[in-house]
């Protein structure tokens, strides 16, 4: 499969309307999930969220996610709605991801490309879908939701190296240039 900047604005926006749970990337909602990831992460679980979450346990086709995990999923699950596998090279933060990249610049710089990664601060992420707008795991009390671009605080942006190039075709002859 060739992993491309669309291919993850597309993925991206298979997953509008998911839900974010802190430590995610594209798994099932279970009471074993939550346990762990409250164990793991106790600072972001607290006990509102923790009662939220139980109500979000065995929802059919839902995923849970968070900002870092929407973007790596792409890598760890084979369709937009298959059952991610762990792959451990692909396991970043936010800042992870941003490092990942292989050119970067400030939003004001943004090229109108779908599929580049947007930042506020490096500690958050989402994926540019182009048009002014982006799709982001937006905390607990939002999910994964499409927003405008300029309505929030996004600062730099990336183009991540894990994908490939794009072939373009040449409209005269068809052949890939």
């Amino acid at each position: 499969m060739a992993y491309t900047a669309a291919g993850l604005a597309a993925h991206a926006r298979a997953q509008l309307g998911q839900i974010y749970w802190y430590g995610t990337f594209g798994q099932a909602p279970t009471s074993e999930l939550l346990e762990e990831k409250r164990k793991q992460y106790p600072a972001y679980y607290t006990q509102a969220r923790v009662a939220n979450c139980k109500t979000q346990i065995g929802k059919p086709g839902a995923r849970v996610f968070d900002c870092a995990g929407l973007v790596k999923s792409y890598w760890m699950m084979e369709t937009p709605t298959s059952k991610p596998k762990y792959l451990a090279r692909y396991d970043k933060s936010a800042s992870g991801l941003k490092a990942a990249c292989g050119e970067k610049g400030k939003i004001a710089a943004l090229p109108e490309e779908p599929g580049l990664l947007v930042f506020i601060d490096g500690t958050h992420v989402g994926v540019y879908i182009g048009n002014g707008r982006v799709i982001e795991a937006r905390g607990f009390s939002h999910g994964v939701v499409e927003t405008r671009l300029k309505e929030r605080a996004w600062d730099s942006w990336g183009r991540l190296s894990w994908l490939e190039k794009e072939s373009k075709l040449c409209p005269a002859c068809g052949q890939k240039i």
